[in-house]
């Protein structure tokens, strides 16, 4: 018994897995062969779409057993230990998951001319997402007790970064005017599908190696979490778990959780300084979809149908504590996150517009400098170089936008609604929302303060200002363009 666990992979096993999966294995041959004849210049992205298939299917499909009482019964009587029947059932999966779709992007390759090292760098990234998807996919469904529960926990998690995504973009396109949105997409890394086929996008589309490397440490640590869950679910097992409910907490109660957490987070933005009535007034039917599917998935998880007051306790303090998060980023102006931008002018490329402008002296001084009763122009400012010791009129400049940008800041957490004429835009890795009171919608823009002819002249005495002007045919504006 001792050198039977001591063996990591089985010989006969896999020759069995072989035997008793060919139909799914002709299968995957057939769908192989009609993409390399049909399809073009698309093969790399069918393949990619295969393998991740075949990572899921093919992965639940030789664990499946598991959760049956009858068959875990007879796989575990085997004379083969569980930890070689773990690991011939993850490298069986893998290598016909990835290897034979590999195998026939290289060709395509090959016969088009285009096999490069750009090639064999994404169908090495590819190697280890997919290896990473497998173990990850086998880790989750064995986390409950019987298929249904399995799939249903392995598509939560699966979608759970998407979720997470959109919940914190709401949230920080409701409460925070200048935000990273980068920092919300890191959450791509808690899944190693997504990971994959951004990591395709990347490499094939726009050869962006960055996002590669980050992905690679991500991957190697979610495999290591990944063996740790395995060996927790699958070597350690108790065989009398098969066809019983999923009360493990990485089940059904942390699935009901957290999405019950983002729902409440995400429809709790758009909580203002309104009255609650008429928050609920407008939400009310959001909340009542919320609570629905809070319902079915305690259904999922009990298996059977039940409303009572704990339910109702548990969703009604889930929801007061999403309207307390809001209120409290209400009142913080979005945890001062906002004004952590103010003053940051690392490669930065700022923008103020201003729209048919009601400035007699500023028609006057486009007209003068433009020779033309054109409304329209630009304000060009490199300042990459940065602002050198005793240069006064590059930090003038720096000034000013500072000072626009923090009046444009608080216009947007304040109640002071302008005359929509002048906005302030930046691309230095910060989206900048712009508040409208009335209809609560948000855009990459925000409201600021219109210059006036003494900034001008600030921005006029700098030497690295360049001023463009243009006609504009059917809407008049004037906007400046500021580059450092």
């Amino acid at each position: 018994m001792n050198r039977k666990e001591k063996k990591m992979f089985s010989l006969d096993y896999f020759k069995y897995l072989l035997k008793s999966k060919k139909g799914i294995l002709i299968f995957e041959g057939l769908v192989i062969l009609l993409v390399f004849i049909g399809i073009g210049h698309a093969a790399a992205g069918s393949y990619l779409a295969l393998m991740l298939a075949l990572a899921y299917f093919l992965t639940l499909n030789i664990f499946n057993y598991v959760h049956s009482k009858k068959a875990v019964d007879t796989y575990f009587a085997l004379p083969v230990s569980r930890k070689a029947m773990l690991s011939t059932g993850i490298i069986f999966s893998y290598v016909f998951s990835y290897l034979p779709s590999a195998i026939a992007t290289l060709c395509k390759l090959a016969i088009r001319g285009e096999f490069n090292s750009d090639a064999v760098l994404y169908l090495g990234f590819m190697a280890l997402a997919v290896f990473v998807l497998v173990m990850f996919n086998a880790a989750v469904y064995l986390i409950a007790n019987n298929a249904v529960d399995g799939i249903v926990v392995l598509g939560a998690y699966t979608l759970l970064p998407l979720f997470m995504l959109i919940a914190g973009n709401i949230f920080l396109e409701c409460f925070v005017c200048a935000y990273d949105g980068a920092v919300v997409e890191n959450v791509i890394y808690l899944s190693p599908a997504y990971m994959a086929i951004n990591g395709f996008m990347e490499l094939v589309s726009a050869n962006d190696y960055g996002f590669v490397k980050g992905s690679v440490v991500a991957l190697v640590l979610l495999a290591l979490l990944s063996a740790y869950v395995l060996k927790k679910e699958y070597i350690d097992r108790k065989v009398e778990r098969a066809e019983t409910t999923s009360k493990g907490l990485f089940a059904y109660p942390a699935v009901i959780a957290i999405y019950m957490a983002l729902g409440m987070f995400g429809i709790s933005s758009n909580y203002s300084n309104e009255s609650l009535i008429d928050y609920y007034a407008d939400y009310f039917w959001l909340y009542i979809i919320i609570f629905v599917m809070f319902i079915m998935a305690n259904y999922l998880y009990k298996r059977k149908f039940e409303i009572n007051l704990k339910l109702i306790a548990t969703f009604i303090i889930a929801a007061a504590l999403g309207l307390g998060f809001a209120a409290v980023a209400r009142k913080t102006n979005g945890f001062y996150i906002s004004y952590g931008y103010l003053g940051n002018h690392e490669k930065a490329h700022y923008t103020i517009r201003i729209y048919n402008t009601e400035s007699d002296e500023m028609k006057e001084w486009i007209k003068e400098k433009s020779g033309s009763d054109s409304y329209c122009y630009s304000v060009e400012i490199d300042m990459t170089n940065g602002v050198k010791s005793g240069d006064s009129l590059r930090q003038e400049t720096l000034d000013l936008i500072d000072e626009l940008q923090l009046e444009a800041t608080n216009i947007f957490y304040g109640d002071e609604i302008l005359d929509g004429t002048s906005y302030l835009y930046t691309s230095n890795g910060c989206r900048l929302g712009k508040k409208y009171v009335e209809c609560k919608e948000n855009h990459n823009y925000y409201e600021a303060p219109e210059l006036t002819i003494e900034d001008l002249k600030i921005l006029e005495k700098d030497k690295n200002v360049k001023f463009h002007f243009d006609m504009a045919d059917d809407e008049k504006y004037i906007y400046e363009e500021v580059y450092y």
